[in-house]
């Protein structure tokens, strides 16, 4: 194959424009950022790859996918929420109907902070009662808020209808 000067000069452009437009590779030495930083990462619950990824908010490095979560069950996991408590990160995965715990500094699973729901509960979100281990989790298919003690791994919790069906006048809704 004889290629002339113009050709050559092109390939080398075109091979060029694609090395620059590749996307970088993604930090992998988080593991000495969150253990060295763990108070100034934010961390971002990543629904489609069912993970969670890491921001240093000072070089503005990402940390893709550095956690997977829904460790336990065959189902998809769902990842729906996330709360940080102390040293725990908490996550709840509405597909698995469970609540899983990460270490916040390693990201180390933590196989004793699972709490699991009910099938069919599908928790979609939950809110942390500030000062203490408990959380509001509620229900995307039963309409219940559940109370739960994330310093007690189990299933056994307190559930409480959060609403109450009205009928509406006819003239109510058009």
């Amino acid at each position: 194959m004889n290629m002339n000067k113009s050709q050559i000069i092109i390939s080398i452009i075109i091979v060029v424009i694609l090395i620059l437009s590749c996307e970088p590779e993604p930090a992998t030495d988080y593991q000495a950022f969150m253990q060295a930083n763990p108070e100034k990462a934010i961390l971002v619950l990543n629904g489609s790859s069912e993970s969670i990824s890491a921001l240093d908010p000072e070089t503005g490095t990402i940390y893709k996918d550095i956690q997977l979560v829904g460790h336990s069950g065959t189902n998809r996991a769902i990842p729906a929420d996330m709360i940080i408590q102390g040293t725990q990160i908490n996550v709840i995965l509405s597909g698995q109907n469970s609540i899983e715990s990460y270490d916040s500094s390693s990201l180390d699973y933590l196989v004793d902070g699972e709490h699991y729901f009910k099938n069919g509960y599908n928790p979609i979100s939950f809110i942390r009662i500030p000062g203490s281990s408990w959380v509001f989790a509620a229900g995307f298919e039963t309409d219940e808020v559940q109370l739960v003690n994330l310093s007690t791994p189990g299933t056994d919790y307190s559930f409480v209808k959060c609403f109450n069906e009205v009928s509406l006048p006819a003239d109510s809704h058009s």
